[in-house]
């Protein structure tokens, strides 16, 4: 499987449960199954990028944190192996893109705040199609965008909150998290 951005070098890596134990830097929760079962995988690539999160048929899906090696993160929502729903994006200038995704393009209501070498931020409130800021228009005002922000910020929270005891029906605090999807 190929990850990547268009704004972050892609990086290959696979979810098989051989390279992590192999390259003994990943840690798998769950074993390896066939069907619809989610599990918690934690992955590391060579280049030092690494995955946590939820896992389906060997690919991101739910919620995780990518790490890239070159210091971007990514934490949100997946689906089928892309950034999907809502999540929050930070790339290592500074800049942070909050607000909702689809295939893993900013798509839909956001906001993206760019640092100026000035110490400004740049704030680009509205609506975006396919990693394009279109602007503040009707269907995604910069107050909808606000609101689709604070969506995303609380999904990349429950990314980073996320571990393997959460997967499966063990208690964690009071939350349970097993399904399949």
């Amino acid at each position: 499987m190929v990850w990547g951005r268009s704004h972050a070098r892609a990086v290959e890596g696979t979810f098989s449960h051989d390279e992590v134990a192999r390259n003994r830097r990943g840690a798998g929760a769950g074993e390896a199954k066939t069907g619809s079962h989610v599990t918690w995988e934690s992955v590391s690539w060579k280049d030092g990028s690494k995955y946590e999160g939820l896992v389906k048929d060997g690919r991101c899906h739910v919620r995780g944190v990518l790490r890239y090696a070159n210091g971007d993160r990514y934490e949100g929502e997946y689906k089928d192996n892309r950034m999907e729903g809502l999540g929050v994006y930070v790339w290592k200038n500074g800049a942070v893109y909050r607000g909702e995704w689809r295939k893993n393009d900013m798509h839909g209501c956001g906001v993206k705040l760019i640092p100026k070498g000035s110490g400004e931020i740049v704030p680009q409130e509205g609506e975006w199609l396919q990693d394009a800021y279109v602007g503040d228009v009707m269907a995604c005002s910069k107050y909808a965008s606000r609101k689709k922000a604070m969506e995303a910020d609380a999904a990349a929270l429950e990314a980073r909150k996320l571990k393997p005891r959460d997967v499966g029906g063990e208690k964690s605090g009071g939350k349970k998290f097993f399904g399949l999807f």
